[in-house]
């Protein structure tokens, strides 16, 4: 999933790209508030981690009904672009 969604960035005119890898989970130490990608770099983390990151994913409400198929079949990965309105690229960009 990290590398998919690496590869939908380098797509012409991307701006924004979500997916369960870079979805920004938040959490606290003490007083510190932690903001990261929940599910990036998993193969530094250990399987103790990479399980509760899962299970983060799968009781996060916006994940559960924007980012996984109904079963947990598959995650999405979604992109949006901006080009300008009828030019080339706007055309390639709707068959992608």
């Amino acid at each position: 999933m990290e590398q998919l969604t690496e590869a939908v960035w380098q797509i012409p005119f991307s701006i924004r790209v979500d997916s369960v890898s870079n979805f920004q989970h938040t959490y606290s130490i003490d007083d510190d508030l932690i903001v990261e990608d929940l599910l990036s770099q998993t193969l530094d983390m250990d399987a103790v981690e990479i399980e509760r990151r899962i299970q983060v994913a799968l009781n996060e409400p916006l994940l559960t009904k924007a980012a996984r198929s109904r079963f947990w079949e598959f995650f999405f990965v979604a992109f949006r672009c901006s080009a300008e309105r009828g030019s080339k690229t706007q055309r390639g960009l709707r068959r992608i």
